[in-house]
């Protein structure tokens, strides 16, 4: 599967690293468990696809699937089917004939994802011999060449809000393996034969052709060249979203046999983007963060320009839906993809026709909650007047503001407390909006929240740790602040007598720990089993927290009296 440029990147979230020698640090994951006799690593494979995948087990997930077979003991089993979007997981996990793919975006939002095995990117291809230079979407030359895309890509989308329209559009097709020429790799065979001057493909199908096939292409990787949308995607396992069991079993799997992985992605020529938290590094620049705010922005300068166009072969009005709904499209997915659209007239329409607000898609979302994951909140008012209840959890749990959190979305949280959405409400492991945005590195969301008035008080997950020792644990300064602002008790404890003082000394947080002195933090608390911040700090080898705490209890002396003043 390449990324489809609506699919939505959950990323997993740790407090595993918090507290470490505080005798908080999750168990690390045990080798690959032993499987029963007989069964079979049952792979959703699309089987024709090169690249990628195939029937005859030539692509590069195939090759790896073997790998990760082979490292638990076991053997591949396949169930055939396209690799397209509509009824991906109800057509494959929910039939239950197979359970895992091999190669989706990380973190997509219909199944659990592993640890992302690589990270690559959107590329322009065009022949060495052809004169073309692209440094820049902005090039003259993509407006006056013919110009191949995928039918849902993000870089199709990237060069359509540039004004490129003389693209030749490859169609999602049902029969690949049966016609080679309709798998999408064939744009870049079109470029090498001259049908085509530029592909604008995802980047490991021209890679293969340059690695294995030889071919004179250049490949210009497209992931820094557009601030909107995002080109590059970190690619990972999926597995049901409630087989976590399967997921830490294949991850073991992959960590055995990393640099096997590792080759075969080479071996086919696959362009890797740098990506520190994925099985198999790479070499090329990474883009970094995008900010939904420049797509939202785009996307209502051109309404209120009147301006916006949608390419002709991706409208949908209501014909179109009445027909898929008289085919027997699900009336809540529909709702859902009009949502995604920020179709207004399409939402009303299937409201009108028995979508109900309260209800969940078979994926597991409302309509709330793909207006969050989507950066949308200029729908809520319709929404809202259709009795969306905001805060109804999706089947895993997750609330709306949650998901605007995973995309570290501050103006969709914002909007959604405005329209009375709970900023409080904790997921099915207990986890509130807030805890999540601090585990994931998500700093603008984190903010968004305290700002808007979530709790910063409450105690989160097993371990009882609060916002602010969340924050100096991870040593993210700008949150500490925000915290303390709110007038937080500094020295407040978890279970286990933990305060935000020992949490950022034990991780080695130095400015944290200065700043948390600075606000009162007590030097002289001790945890349950009788250790100071400086035990604790002394104990792990922290050297600079040390340092910050001795000098912080020399300063504390009474130089007249000799005596240690009161917070010590």
């Amino acid at each position: 599967m390449i990324p489809f440029f609506r699919a939505n990147r959950r990323r997993p979230v740790s407090v595993a690293h918090i507290a470490a020698g505080c005798a908080l640090v999750a168990a690390s994951l045990t080798a690959p468990a032993a499987r029963a006799a007989g069964e079979a690593l049952r792979v959703c494979g699309d089987p024709g696809n090169m690249p990628l995948s195939t029937i005859k087990g030539e692509g590069y997930e195939n090759r790896i699937a073997e790998v990760i077979a082979a490292a638990m003991g076991t053997h591949v089993q396949y169930f055939w089917r396209p690799s397209i979007e509509r009824g991906l997981t109800r057509q494959t996990f929910d039939t239950g004939d197979c359970d895992l793919f091999m190669n989706l975006p990380a973190g997509y939002e219909r199944v659990l994802s592993t640890t992302p095995l690589y990270r690559s990117t959107f590329v322009l291809v065009y022949r060495e011999d052809s004169g073309i230079r692209i440094d820049s979407l902005d090039a003259e030359v993509l407006r006056t060449k013919r110009v191949g895309v995928f039918q849902h890509s993000a870089i199709r989308e990237a060069l359509h809000n540039r004004g490129v329209r003389n693209v030749v559009i490859h169609h999602i097709s049902h029969d690949a393996d049966l016609k080679p020429e309709l798998q999408p790799s064939q744009q870049v065979r079109d470029v090498i034969e001259g049908r085509l001057d530029i592909a604008a493909i995802w980047g490991p199908f021209a890679g293969w052709f340059k690695t294995q096939q030889k071919a004179p292409i250049t490949l210009q990787p497209t992931n820094r060249m557009d601030d909107e949308t995002p080109m590059e995607f970190s690619m990972a396992i999926g597995v049901r979203r409630t087989d976590g069991a399967r997921k830490d079993r294949i991850e073991a799997a992959l960590r055995q046999e990393k640099d096997k992985i590792r080759q075969v992605l080479v071996d086919f020529g696959v362009p890797l983007v740098r990506c520190d938290d994925c099985l198999v590094n790479g070499d090329l620049p990474s883009h970094g963060p995008y900010d939904p705010n420049i797509a939202r922005e785009r996307r209502l300068r051109e309404s209120r320009a009147g301006v916006a166009d949608t390419p002709p072969d991706q409208k949908v009005d209501r014909a179109r839906v009445e027909q898929w709904l008289a085919a027997g499209a699900n009336i809540q997915s529909e709702l859902g993809n009009a949502v995604v659209a920020g179709d207004v007239p399409r939402i009303e329409f299937l409201f009108a026709k028995g979508a109900r607000p309260d209800k969940l898609d078979p994926q597991g979302y409302g309509p709330a909650h793909y207006a969050a994951m989507n950066a949308k909140p200029e729908l809520l008012p319709v929404l809202v007047s259709r009795k969306v209840d905001l805060n109804r959890p999706d089947a895993d749990g997750w609330s709306p503001i949650a998901h605007a959190v995973l995309r570290n979305d501050p103006v969709t949280i914002k909007a959604f407390v405005s329209a009375k959405a709970d900023a409080d409400r904790v997921n099915a492991a207990g986890k509130s909006p807030l805890a999540i945005a601090i585990e994931g590195g998500k700093t603008e969301a984190a903010i968004a929240l305290i700002e808007a008035g979530a709790r910063i008080d409450r105690p989160m997950g097993e371990a009882g740790l609060t916002p602010l020792m969340l924050a100096s644990g991870f040593g993210n300064r700008p949150l500490v602040e925000a915290i303390l602002k709110r007038g937080v008790d500094v020295n407040a404890v978890n279970r286990a007598r933990l305060s935000a003082l020992m949490i950022a000394a034990a991780n080695e947080r130095p400015e944290i720990v200065e700043r948390l002195l600075a606000g009162g933090a007590r030097r002289d608390l001790a945890d349950d089993s009788g250790k100071t911040a400086l035990d604790i700090a002394r104990a792990n080898g922290a050297r600079r927290s040390v340092e910050r705490l001795e000098a912080a209890g020399a300063a504390s002396v009474d130089p007249a009296t000799g005596k240690r003043s009161r917070g010590s």
